[in-house]
């Protein structure tokens, strides 16, 4: 009876230490991920030139305001996109 609850302990501490460094593994697979997703938002914000700004703002000046709109919405559009691509290649780097 004593060899069966020391086998017993034995394989509940075995249990508990593979949850635990399971669970330790998946925090930090998550920690890298949202760092690695931070330092890609931070990339593709630096990758707005001011130069690309100010063509922009010339740009929109000579537009209707409606025209401006569209502009600015097919820039926001092209930004997103790009960010996205960035962002899903770190986070499933193999597709």
């Amino acid at each position: 009876m004593l060899s069966l609850k020391k086998n017993l302990s034995e394989g509940l501490s075995s249990a508990a230490s593979a949850t635990t460094s399971a669970a330790t593994s998946a925090a930090s697979a998550t920690t890298n991920a949202a760092s690695n997703a931070a330092s890609a938002s931070q990339s593709a914000l630096q990758a707005v030139a001011p130069a690309d700004l100010d063509g922009l703002r010339s740009s929109l000046s000579n537009m209707s305001p409606v025209e401006q709109l569209k502009e600015i919405k097919e820039k926001q559009g092209e930004k997103f996109s790009a960010t996205s691509s960035q962002l899903m290649s770190i986070l499933n780097p193999t597709e």
